[in-house]
């Protein structure tokens, strides 16, 4: 009973799983994904993404801007819905996590809710595909493991920023339940696996503080720039606030006596060696 019932819903959608999948195979434009740790500044990155020119869907699809990203999340809220769908199938209780966890579906249920939703998430590129040859994702790195198959002429940029601020932005904004211990270990598990994705994929990686210092922004936003193809960089200078580093002077005495991890000191320093400028 339960091997035709398995034959009953799993074949039809898995030939539109097979179908769909040649045509986003096929695709020639050119897709940027931004990707890195919650709090890390890729809602920053994203706005001058857009600027020029790529397509992150339209306002009414778009998480609202508040207090935290008063310009924007750049969140494609079906997106993010299809991509959380998929990271719970695998066991995952949430997105900000350390992935220690296979991402296969889990459960007879699972694995047949987990073929609906990649044809859901695939149709919803595919509209991309068809409003626009230049689009944008934002997204996590463990995420992207559902996303990289399916996207060709793909180019990250990778945001990441020093682990300690970004794990006090994460205690303050969404650390219910999560002590600081365990956010550094989500920010070292989440880079890690995103420098797997930019070391075998054309990409770009910046810190954020440098996105905010007089002495590299200009360099850091005009790299950037000539990656994305666009030639007017100082365009996107006044979309940079200093106000947005707004942690920075409350991390001090952390940053000085807060006992980094080993592994999370050993993935940072190899973040740094990998800037793109």
């Amino acid at each position: 009973m339960i091997t035709q019932i398995k034959k009953i819903l799993s074949i039809p959608l898995l030939k539109i799983l097979h179908n769909t999948s040649k045509e986003l195979f096929n695709d020639k434009g050119k897709i940027c994904i931004v990707m890195g740790f919650s709090r890390s500044g890729t809602s920053v990155v994203c706005s001058l993404v857009s600027t020029c020119g790529y397509y992150f869907g339209e306002s009414k699809d778009l998480k609202k801007a508040n207090n935290l990203n008063p310009m924007g999340f750049f969140e494609h809220k079906k997106f993010f819905l299809l991509t959380d769908k998929l990271l719970r199938q695998s066991g995952y209780k949430k997105s900000i996590t350390f992935p220690s966890e296979d991402l296969s579906a889990k459960g007879f249920l699972n694995r047949v809710r987990r073929v609906i939703t990649r044809v859901q998430l695939m149709f919803l590129i595919r509209q991309f595909q068809k409003t626009t040859d230049r689009y944008a994702f934002k997204t996590t790195p463990l995420a992207f493991y559902f996303l990289k198959k399916y996207l060709s002429n793909v180019k990250i940029i990778g945001v990441y920023r020093d682990p300690i601020t970004s794990a006090y932005s994460n205690a303050k904004v969404f650390g219910k339940g999560d002590t600081f211990y365990q956010l550094l270990r989500y920010w070292t598990g989440m880079n890690k696996e995103m420098i797997y994705h930019l070391s075998t994929n054309s990409s770009f990686l910046v810190k954020y503080e440098d996105l905010l210092s007089k002495d590299r922004q200009k360099i850091v936003v005009k790299k950037m720039s000539e990656f994305l193809g666009y030639n007017n960089s100082e365009e996107l200078l006044p979309l940079i606030k200093q106000e947005f580093n707004r942690s920075l002077s409350e991390t001090e005495s952390l940053k000085k006596y807060y006992p980094i991890p080993t592994e999370t000191k050993e993935v940072f320093n190899a973040l740094e060696s990998m800037r793109s400028y």
